[in-house]
């Protein structure tokens, strides 16, 4: 019985040691984040590789909406495009999954919610689509409409957005890109072209150089589409969160464009 207790008073002593260094090491990463913040520097113009932070995804596949495009457009959704990273090709959007705070059995106009597969297999396999504009493009709906509040109109979007976890970590990706920037905020990101993808964007983040975090940087723009931007992706984090109703971990990218506010 002693031995017993003896053994649980050092494994809680252990764990206890643990959990301590934990919070010590990320108390450090947030102080020096915080510190080196107070002196960012100025981005210059070029193409850069990017790791773009979990919370920053969900608003980068807004882009999946099938309205805005056939109204301009006027023409079928695509189906099924080729030329997405593999590293990208595990998104869907799933309603039902309850770790999301969108989680509905139902959509807008009562349509039963179910999982659709945005990118699967390398290829863009989908849009969403309510029931309006899946029968204008002939897919039929996905079960998409959203009633955000009862002063905005409905609109097709996603509810419980999630991009599958991949197996390297934050520090393995700045490694294996050599030189970056880790995209932390995005300004103005209503702004992207719902029609197209293409996307103009104030941003800050934190410079990384041959794998190590350097100093913070802001007053720069993010310029690019969002299917040439998954066609770049090269990582896929492990560090999968829930934002809200949206599911990410980290996305390496291999080359965007940078340029000077």
């Amino acid at each position: 019985m002693n031995i017993l207790r003896a053994n649980m008073g050092l494994t809680i002593t252990l764990v206890l040691i643990i959990g301590v260094a934990v919070i010590l090491a990320t108390t450090g990463l947030f102080m020096k984040r915080a510190d080196a913040s107070l002196k960012p520097l100025w981005w210059l113009a070029g193409f850069f590789a990017l790791i773009i932070a979990p919370q920053l995804l969900g608003h980068l596949y807004n882009a999946f909406s099938s309205g805005a495009g056939d109204r301009v457009q006027e023409r079928p959704v695509a189906v099924a495009e080729p030329g997405v990273s593999p590293e990208a090709s595990r998104s869907a959007d799933d309603p039902l999954d309850p770790e999301g705070t969108g989680a509905t059995n139902f959509d807008g106009e009562g349509v039963p919610s179910r999982r659709n597969v945005l990118v699967g297999s390398g290829m863009l396999t989908s849009f969403l689509s309510d029931t309006f504009w899946g029968r204008k493009s002939g897919t039929g709906t996905t079960g998409s409409l959203r009633r955000l509040s009862p002063k905005a109109p409905p609109t097709v979007g996603t509810t419980g957005l999630c991009v599958k976890a991949g197996n390297r970590s934050v520090r393995q990706m700045m490694s294996e890109l050599g030189n970056g920037v880790i995209l932390m905020e995005f300004l103005g990101i209503h702004t992207a072209d719902p029609v197209s993808g293409d996307f103009s964007v104030g941003a800050s983040g934190v410079r990384f150089e041959k794998g190590e975090e350097k100093e913070p940087v802001r007053g720069f723009a993010v310029s690019g589409n969002v299917m040439a931007l998954l066609r770049n992706v090269v990582g896929v984090g492990d560090d999968f969160r829930w934002f809200g109703s949206t599911g990410c971990p980290s996305l390496a990218v291999s080359g965007v464009e940078i340029g000077g506010l």
